[in-house]
């Protein structure tokens, strides 16, 4: 399961369960994951809807948007176990829904973690060879990377799902689990695959751009040092422009690497803490919410769009209100117009 929901049961347990919740754990298996995957789906609503206006986007931008895709399906699958929870509980109705968005959770959040090292070989193609990448690279092709990142998520989680499907378990009072038997360490090795394997090369290219980039400082360093080389100057021009974009990308990459690697170390083997362990429990999910902030701090096109769109609605407010005024004041000048015309009957006596 996904790192936030997985424990490990024991299939004795599930004809025990007691659907009954305290405060406490309705709080924890039911609230907070409803309000989290809320505010995960608004948050990544709002990037899509900024990507949506954003024209004549760079290619890598596509992964962004996938990325923005993918944590709101991970906020919209959060919510239904606890909605499901909520519910009266069926069995084996419930369970079976229950597992099936446990399930779809965690294939969503390994597509965004294949995302995030699609994201990493891009930006690394884009530093380590600058030139031959905006040269070559194209919409075109970022389509063929995204629709590959699919295909490499499918075969990391399908066969397993299907394998290992009877070991997963759903309770009304307690995270979605899996049970412990002979195929729980097989299980355990199929699960690496699709989470530490994945951040492993999330690190290693992430280590290769931070290399790159302590290198690049150090000669723009020297070269401040000593007179300027001409034909260095094309080849500094390229590097600026792709470390211009290259901000946004590393912070989300390094803070999704940060969220995950707890639990390609067994976090709960490193900690009994109950405190520390439901924070980085949490930190996959929260991974999903924080990204608008990284996107309006770094990536300058982001905020032009905003500020465009912040613009045409307060233009178009203002111009609302004063269509809307129009009428009212044809109408009170009508009013007074008609007061001060004179009227031209005379006053009628009595006849005689």
């Amino acid at each position: 399961m996904s790192p936030s929901n997985a424990t490990a049961i024991t299939a004795s347990n599930k004809s025990l369960a007691n659907c009954t919740l305290s405060s406490q754990q309705n709080h924890t298996l039911n609230v907070l994951p409803i309000i989290l995957g809320v505010v995960t789906m608004l948050s990544q609503l709002f990037n899509l809807t900024i990507f949506r206006f954003w024209h004549q986007k760079e290619p890598f931008v596509s992964l962004h948007v996938l990325l923005a895709f993918c944590s709101l399906l991970v906020g919209a699958f959060g919510i239904i176990t606890p909605v499901i929870r909520l519910l009266p509980w069926r069995e084996p109705l419930s369970v079976t829904f229950t597992n099936l968005a446990a399930i779809s959770l965690e294939f969503i959040h390994t597509q965004s973690l294949v995302t995030l090292v699609a994201i990493s070989v891009d930006r690394w193609l884009s530093v380590e060879f600058p030139g031959p990448y905006r040269f070559h690279i194209s919409r075109r092709k970022m389509r063929w990377a995204i629709g590959l990142s699919w295909v490499v998520t499918m075969v990391l989680t399908l066969p397993g799902f299907v394998v290992y499907w009877a070991d997963f378990q759903a309770f009304c009072n307690r995270p979605v689990g899996f049970v412990i038997n002979s195929a729980f360490h097989g299980r355990q090795i199929w699960a690496a695959f699709h989470g530490p394997v994945i951040l492993c090369f999330l690190l290693l290219f992430q280590a290769r751009i931070v290399v790159i980039a302590v290198t690049v400082k150090l000669r723009a360093h020297l070269a401040r040092r000593r007179p300027a080389v001409a034909e260095q100057a094309p080849r500094a021009t390229v590097v600026q422009l792709v470390w211009g974009s290259l901000r946004a990308s590393m912070i989300i990459l390094f803070v999704g690497l940060l969220a995950d690697l707890p639990f390609a170390l067994d976090i709960q083997r490193l900690t009994s803490s109950s405190t520390v362990l439901r924070i980085l429990y949490m930190l996959p999910i929260l991974q999903h919410i924080y990204s608008p902030v990284v996107y309006l701090l770094f990536f300058s096109q982001f905020r032009a769009v905003l500020v465009r769109a912040l613009t045409f609605l307060a233009r178009s407010f203002v111009e609302r209100e004063q269509r809307a005024l129009v009428p009212i004041a044809n109408a009170g000048f009508a009013v007074a117009s008609a007061d001060s015309v004179p009227t031209d009957h005379p006053a009628r006596g009595p006849t005689s």
